[in-house]
């Protein structure tokens, strides 16, 4: 190496080591902070909260979703996913009948971390006798968890 080299390479290194660890305690104290097992969700207060009427629901024990209709005809979804999804790039969609794939099936929007999730349906699927619901895994090509939603007398 000639001298110009074994300069610029000397100066490199040195910078390199002050960067390096200030870059990792930068890194270090930004991480975002742990979620615990025992915290509780906020649940907002939705506007019109009272006035709706359940219309179906399902439940286990990492997700619950429930249809609801409102006095002015307009229904939608409401999740509340108590866990972070383990297949992060999944959507969730409603089909009138079990065992129907995506082609058959609406798409209802997508699954997210932890938290209360509202998806609007239009009025020919809020008309379905029944609903079926799943969740579709983009990057694995298959659906997964299955279930019915129960309507509410």
């Amino acid at each position: 190496m000639i001298l110009k080299l074994r300069k610029r390479h000397r100066y490199t290194w040195i910078a390199l080591s002050i960067i390096l660890p200030v870059g990792f305690v930068l890194a270090l104290a930004n991480r975002p902070g742990p979620i615990l097992p025992n915290e509780q969700m906020i649940e907002q207060a939705i506007p019109g909260f009272n006035e709706r009427q359940p219309v179906a629901a399902a439940k286990t024990e990492g997700w619950s979703i429930e249809a609801y209709r409102a006095p002015d005809g307009q229904t939608w979804l409401e999740a509340k996913f108590r866990e972070a999804s383990q297949r992060p790039v999944s959507v969730l969609y409603l089909s009138p009948r079990a065992g129907a794939g995506i082609d058959e099936a609406r798409a209802v929007g997508p699954v997210g971390p932890r938290g209360i999730y509202q998806y609007p349906m239009d009025s020919t699927t809020a008309s379905w006798k029944e609903y079926h619901v799943f969740f579709y895994d983009q990057v694995r090509k298959e659906i997964y968890s299955e279930t019915l939603l129960k309507r509410s007398r």
